[in-house]
């Protein structure tokens, strides 16, 4: 843990970012202190993967060698683990949007995520949690409706369900029952 926190050659106050520092092009330790400083702080923040470091080392023109020696490190103290990262944002995805595995396997795969894992990560899904947080989703969709042409709210209903990545089938069933016991309490 301690080869990644500390920052050798690099005083207190110095600048870290090129524009504020002038002309004079960065050395190996500068660049390994910059990388080391944004992998902590992008880590402190929020969970990130292995490929959006490499993103954010890319845009900040790191050394891919240096980057890719930080993200063994990082990989090695724990603080960095594609599969933990991509069962949380599995979950959180399902729990707070109510995406549907496919459109997750998608943003897994932005987020550099390796497509054999994603495939696990997405295959630990069972069919009773997807169609949970459908039902959830819809559910809280169903509550602002007010009663209006059936069909109109049938087709938005189904629009919003697929755009979250449900399949037609089961969102089709889903909305025809949920519309059905609305307009029965109604």
């Amino acid at each position: 843990m301690e080869e990644v926190l500390e920052e050798p050659g690099i005083a207190l106050g110095s600048s870290l970012f090129l524009e504020e520092r002038g002309d004079r092009e960065r050395n190996e330790e500068e660049f390994q202190a910059l990388a080391r400083r944004m992998a902590l702080d992008r880590l402190a923040r929020r969970s990130h993967s292995c490929g959006e470091l490499r993103a954010a080392f890319a845009k900040r023109a790191i050394p891919t060698e240096i980057g890719e020696e930080l993200i063994m490190a990082l990989t090695r103290s724990n603080l960095l683990d594609d599969g933990e990262f991509a069962r949380a944002w599995r979950d959180s995805r399902m729990r707070s949007r109510g995406l549907a595995p496919r459109v997750i396997a998608r943003e897994l795969r932005e987020k550099g995520i390796d497509p054999d894992l994603i495939l696990e990560v997405i295959s630990e899904v069972s069919s009773e949690s997807e169609e949970s947080a459908l039902q959830d989703l819809l559910a809280k969709k169903v509550r602002s409706l007010r009663p209006g042409d059936r069909k109109k709210q049938e087709r938005a209903l189904l629009g919003f369900l697929m755009r979250k990545g449900h399949r037609g089938d089961r969102a089709g069933v889903a909305v025809r029952a949920a519309l059905q016991e609305f307009y029965e309490v109604k």
